[in-house]
């Protein structure tokens, strides 16, 4: 708990060494890629994550279904 403030105070004196303007800027960007995320994800946007979820999905077995969990951890949706 004690790490986790101090954490706290570290990162609340960096932002008070960034100027104000900066650090408007900044949040402005932040708020932009969320709503950005948002608004794909909305339109069905495919992850990396779904992706493999489908896959795994379409096993027809549980053999099947484990050879698949290995596919993945070998990187087969890695570049998706």
């Amino acid at each position: 708990m004690a790490a986790l403030r101090l954490l706290h105070l570290q990162n609340d004196a960096l932002q008070h060494h960034i100027p104000r303007n900066e650090r408007r800027i900044s949040m402005a960007k932040n708020r932009f890629a969320k709503a950005l995320s948002r608004f794909a994800h909305s339109f069905g946007a495919p992850t990396r994550e779904r992706a493999e979820e489908r896959y795994l999905e379409g096993s027809a077995s549980i053999y099947d279904l484990e050879r698949r969990m290995q596919e993945i951890d070998r990187g087969k949706f890695r570049n998706f």
